[in-house]
């Protein structure tokens, strides 16, 4: 038998806007990982 750790019936939604509200702003940095990028034959694409 396994133990229910969280159980929560709130929306994804309302879950990020209680977040950022504790947080006090969304830095993309806490977010941001560069793991890939796109290549044209093994060029960097730039925009």
């Amino acid at each position: 038998m396994k133990t229910q750790v969280y159980n929560e019936q709130k929306e994804i939604r309302q879950l990020l806007i209680d977040w950022a509200q504790a947080k006090g702003q969304i830095n993309p940095a806490d977010f941001f990982v560069k793991n890939w990028q796109l290549v044209r034959e093994g060029v960097p694409v730039t925009f």
